[in-house]
This record gives C-alpha cells, structure tokens and sequence, in this order.
C-alpha cells in the first residue's frame, strides 16, 4: 500500500516505520509506564529472534506488561481469522506489534495503526523484517483515504468516548462508522472486546480496565471513559452501522492470552458438542483473576452450557461483522494447550464436523504430522473422534468442591481411574505394581484424559508416547501430580489434616497397592520434571519441583463463612456508630486544618505542575536520546573491534615513546648538569671582568685627576 499517498511519510528510525507528514500525531498519554515499555522495547531491540513465539522474547517475561506485550498465545485469537484474511489488513492499536507480527508471517500485507510514538517505533522494530508490515504513528480518527479488506480493532472499541470527540452521536457510534468507512466493499470489521457480563466478573474479578469489582455488571461506566458491552448490546451497535452479518467467536479465559476459541456453533445442541472441559480449566490461567473467586467457575459452566447461556456470559468477544454475507469456517473449536511449548512441539488441536460426528485433528505448527522428542517421550498427535461425555477429573471437582469432602471419597475416585487404567492394559487391579512396565502410548493416560460416557468411559488425547518402559508406578505418580496435587482451589474438608498432601495422599488404595514412598515418588517426579523440562524448552533446576508433593491443596473462600463471619459481630454496628460521633465531634477542627491545608497544597500543586511541564521536557528529551542511543549502539559493535586493534597499536607505540623519554630525559639532566657548570664559569668569568674593569677605572680616574692637578700632590 502506498502510504505516501494518504498523507505520511518514513519516520527515519526504522524502513517500516511512518508518520504523520505535518508533524505527527504529537502527545498521545496511553501507555503501561516508561520504565516498563522502555525495558520492553530494549528486549525487543537486543532480540536476535523477533518471531512470534520467541524464545529470546519469552525469556524477557517479568511481569504482566510484558506478558501481554510478548507472549506467543497473543496470536492464538487470529486462529480462526487467518484462513479468511485475504487483500490488505489494517489493524488499529495495534501496541508494540504482537498480533502485527502474527499476520505478518502468515504473509498478510498489514498496515499497523499506532497512536503511541514509543509503541509504534517497538512495533516496527518487532516487524523490521517483514515487508509486507507497515507501521503508522497516528491515531484511527486521523487516518482516512484508504480502503482495507480486513479492519482489526483488538482491545481499542472499548476507550472510543476517551480518544473520540463526538459531539452529535454516541463516540462507539463515530468510532463504528469510521472503521467502516474505512472498509473495502464487502470488506469486514474484526472487534475483540471484553464482555461487559463476563462470568469472571461475577465470580469477583476486578474490571480490567478500571480495577473494580463488579463495576461493569453495575453499569457504572462514565460517559467519558472506558466502556464495555454484553452481546446483544454490542451486536446492536454493528448493525447500527450497517454490518448485520456477524460471526461470533469466544476466547478463553479471554482475548487477552487464549488458551481456547469457541466458535458461535459450539454452543448448539445441535451440534452434539460440549466446549465446556476446553473452556473451564482456563479460568485458572487467567493472570487478571480474582485470586478468591466467589464461586467456583469451572463448576459453574456445566450449568451454564446446559441453560445455553454460554455465549452471553463468556469472559471476551471476536466478532467478524460485515455488510455482506460472511463465509464461515466450519471448526468448532480451537484448542492451544494449557501450557507454553517449545516451538517445534506447538500443537493445534480442532473440533470439525464430519458426516460422522466429529474428528478431533491434532496438528503441529510448522512440520505438520512429524513426531517429536522430548527427553524419554515423544509427540505424535493423531486424529480421533471426538467422544462426548465428561472428564473424570468433573467427578473430581464435584467432590472437593463441597465442604465436608473426605479422603475416602478421593480414593474412590482415584481408584476408579486406576481400575480404567488397568482394563486399558489388561491386567488384573490386583496384579498391578510399582514396576509393572505397560505400553508407552498410555503416558497420558490421566484422570482429566477419561472420558466418562453413557456407556462407559474411554481414554482420549494420548498424544505423547514413552520410548522408555513405562511403568505402573510412574503413570500413579504423574497422575498424582498432574490432577489432584494442581487442583482448583476446594472446599473445607470434614478433616483439616486431608489438606496436608502427606496427610491424604499415602491413604489412598493406589499408593499403598504401588508400595510408593518418598523414595519412589522422587524417582518418578524428577524423570516427570525432566520430561516437562524438555517439552517446554526451560532450563530450570530438576530440583526445583521436588517438594510439591510435602505442600497442601488450596483452601477456596466460602462466601457462607466469610458473611457468617462478618455476621459474628452483632455490636460492631454500635461500635461504628460511636466512631461516626466521635469523628463528627471533631469535624470543627478538621474543618480549620483543611483551610491551611488547602493553602499548602495550592502551593505545592503550582511547584506539581512546574515540575509536570519539566517532566514532559525530560521525557521528551529522554525518548530522542534513546534513539539516538539505540542508532549508536547498532554501530558500537563495529567501532569497538577497531577501537580494540588501535588501543593495541597505541599501547606499543606508549611502550616505544616510554622509552624515547627515558633516554630524552637522561639527556635532559645531563645538558642540564653542563649548564649549570658554564653558568658557573660565566659568573667567575664576569666577577674577574668586573674586578679588571674596576680595577681600570681606578686607575684611569687617578691618572685624569693627576692630569687635571698637575702641582697638586
């Protein structure tokens, strides 16, 4: 596309980097704080790989700013996207280039909209070799005269009042009608926003823009600030400017970092598909979580799927809408994995229907089909049919998750999946041992991998294989580990001690029947770290995970206990109420150190904005000398190497001159030894003239006095 023509040019700081041509977009106050976009920006300068899934990137993850900034499950929201995505793409906001770099090296020509200076030059950098991406510094309601088959507005739709000014309409409204003005025909706007009525919200997550809880459920959104909508509001607002045809997505936990995307189908009956064991676990990934949810979300969404409410309590939103009818991809859900994998082991797992029910394809990012190593195991990823019912670990959660569990019930349950295990194998429970060796492909043949079924149960997902002798013992312990040890948070047991793991686990059947101790458990736990070591491509001390087993499952909060609680204080209202009193009575005298106050701090808030104005400068400042510092350091590498050669010359060349001034200096002191002897004999020489001379003089005076007195005697 050619920028030029629509009013901008190359900026200087990078080849795909544009502004403004009558001076750019100026102050633009968005930001996560300098001293974290500055150390951001820095990982992304010194990166030698700049990829999407980056190792070098990942490694730079402190903090939530840069998780976001540069993860790689940012791309996993364009899955469904990707195969539609066709002509040019223009997304807006598009911050320091994640989802940039994505559609980037899917060979997408984009055009990235970035109103934040320092953003936007971070972006470009993070696609400086890509070609086919461009970066423009200017903000949406700047940008005009082009047209584009794809707008994407990722996490922008939201803060329309803050950053557009519209006085005759709603400002989502005047952000809405100049996207679309901004479409090709037939041409598609793609929002992902956060649901205004998101379950996570309800369960007592705070308002990710404005950090309150229950606020957007509330509606106490300003009329100049961030807002977020439910579904049939948003979807009002796209048919408002005339884009009625709309496909529905959900991200999970949310657009943010998915770890799953739903597709709108899902949720039909129809469909004979339950997206409920893909979405609930990732209530626990979400790093903006409530840390004591008011309920327990994973058992909630049972519920929800079976009153069909899953698609207006979703935590996000990805809406493709259009004017035109839209061509719809048949898959009904994506699935990325909970945890973060090394690149050649990145894994897409699908749910596609076919005329036969539904085919669960497994397919590897890059080598598609090829199995992989990791340590003793190996990936092979094959498709299978996809079998309703529930994870084992359900009957798990249902159990924990009401107060008054007990150890027996665990074992009941943990002896269940080891009975399915040994039918797999063919083995009598009886006949089972610690060193039992079984089939490799039963490695992932985990409580949550058991799907109980009307008729039964069966194993599903075994995608990685031991090319070692598995034994019995081992499969106890990973699923030890795995599905009871990391638990969602449960209710209070009818025995506190079943919380300490040392307490419950060696009371369970299937420990005492593999005669497993702490000997045993470690073997197994640091072949397991070693394992999961080598999948995730850390380089982590095996040690580091030893002691998880000697730890205590998480106790979740009750809401009963807590209000019960509260409730066990019948005098606190009186207590309060004194207080109240107690505080009017010094209401006067409050009143009067207010009035000095307000004095001091009129004067302290004129020294505030003196010292904002210089801040501004020195921020200004700052940001041009660290371009001029990051253009230095691109040619330090260079002149240190020469720098290095002449200080090596020079240090010769010292040792050469040293030398010469030594021996210049013994020449020194001994001309200077012969000065001070010839002055020595000049002065003799001078006080013999001047006795000769006076001597003369004498004599002269006397003959001319005797001249001139001739009879004087």
């Amino acid at each position: 596309m050619d920028l030029g023509a629509v009013g901008y040019v190359r900026s200087g700081l990078a080849a795909n980097l544009w502004t403004a041509s009558n001076g750019g977009v100026g102050s633009f106050d968005y930001n996560d704080g300098d001293e974290v976009e500055v150390r951001i920006g820095r990982a992304v300068a010194e990166a030698t790989d700049r990829s999407a899934h980056s190792r070098e990137l990942a490694e730079a993850i402190t903090d939530w700013p840069s998780l976001y900034h540069l993860s790689g499950k940012r791309g996993n929201l364009l899955a469904p996207l990707l195969s539609g995505v066709t002509g040019t793409v223009l997304e807006v906001g598009s911050g320091m280039g994640a989802l940039s770099r994505v559609l980037g090296e899917a060979g997408v020509e984009v055009v990235s909209l970035e109103g934040s200076p320092r953003r936007a030059r971070i972006g470009a950098e993070r696609c400086v070799d890509l070609p086919n991406v461009q970066v423009v510094n200017d903000v949406a309601h700047n940008f005009t005269g082009a047209a584009f088959d794809t707008v994407l507005v990722v996490g922008v739709l939201e803060y329309s009042r803050l950053y557009v000014s519209s006085k005759e309409e709603d400002p989502v409204l005047a952000m809405l009608r100049h996207l679309c003005a901004l479409l090709a025909p037939g041409g598609q706007l793609v929002v992902a926003i956060e649901n205004q009525l998101g379950l996570k919200y309800f369960a007592g997550s705070r308002e990710d823009h404005l950090g309150r809880r229950m606020l957007g459920i509330e509606d106490l959104y300003s009329a100049d600030g961030v807002v977020t909508f439910g579904r049939e509001e948003l979807s009002g607002y796209f048919e408002r400017v005339g884009l009625s045809h709309q496909d529905w997505y959900y991200p999970f936990p949310d657009y943010k970092l998915p770890a799953c995307v739903v597709a709108d189908a899902a949720w039909s009956p129809d469909n004979h598909f339950n997206p409920v064991p893909l979405i609930a676990p990732t209530a626990y990934l979400d790093p903006n979580g409530p840390s004591a949810p008011l309920f327990d979300t994973e058992r909630a969404w049972n519920v929800i799927y079976r009153n069909r409410l899953g698609r207006d309590v979703a935590n996000s939103f990805l809406v493709r809408a259009s004017a035109e009818p839209l061509s719809n991809s048949n898959v009904l859900a994506w699935h990325f994995g909970l945890g973060d994998r090394r690149a050649d082991l990145r894994k897409r797992t699908t749910f596609v229907p076919t005329g036969d029910g539904i085919e669960v394809r497994r397919d590897l990012e890059g080598q598609r089909g090829a199995s992989r190593r990791a340590a003793w195991a190996e990936l092979a990823p094959e498709p299978e049919s996809y079998v309703p019912g529930s994870p084992w670990t359900d009957a798990l959660a249902a159990i924990v998750g009401r107060g008054g569990w007990t150890v027996e019930q665990v074992d009941q349950w943990m002896t269940r999946w080891f009975s399915a295990v040994c039918a797999e194998v063919g083995i009598e429970v009886s006949a089972a041992r610690r060193d039992t060796v079984i089939s490799g492909r039963l490695l992932d043949a985990l409580p949550r991998n058991l799907i109980v079924t009307e008729g039964g149960s069966q194993f599903v997902d075994l995608e990685w294989r031991s090319v070692e002798p598995l034994t019995v013992g081992h499969l106890v312990v990973r699923a030890l580990i795995h599905d009871l040890v990391s638990s969602p948070p449960v209710a209070r047991p009818a025995e506190e001690s079943a919380l300490k793991l040392t307490n419950l686990i060696p009371r369970l059947a299937v420990w005492r029947m593999m005669e497993l101790d702490g000997s045993a458990v470690e073997d197994a736990w640091v072949r397991e770290l070693e394992f999961q070591r080598a999948v995730t491509g850390s380089v982590g001390e095996l040690s580091d995970g030893l002691d998880v087993v000697n730890g205590s499952l998480r106790l979740r909060l009750d809401c009963d206990e807590l209000v019960a609680r509260a409730e066990a204080f019948p005098d606190l209202q009186e207590t309060i109420g004194s207080l109240r009193h107690a505080l009017w009575d010094q209401e006067g005298e409050a009143a009067d150190s207010a009035t000095r106050f307000e004095a001091a701090l009129a004067q302290r808030d004129g020294l505030v904005d003196d010292l904002n104005r210089k801040i501004t400068g020195l921020r200004h400042e700052r940001d041009v000398l660290g371009s001029a510092l990051a253009e230095a350091g691109r040619e330090h590498g260079i002149r240190v190497g020469i720098l290095e050669q002449q200080e090596l010359a020079l240090r010769s060349r010292a040792e050469r001159v040293k030398g010469r001034m030594l021996r210049l200096d013994s020449k020194v002191n001994d001309l200077k030894a012969e000065l001070r002897a010839a002055r020595r004999s000049l002065a003799m020489e001078r006080r013999a003239n001047q006795e000769m001379e006076s001597s003369r003089s004498w004599r002269l005076a006397r003959t001319i006095h005797r001249l001139a007195h001739p009879f004087r005697r």
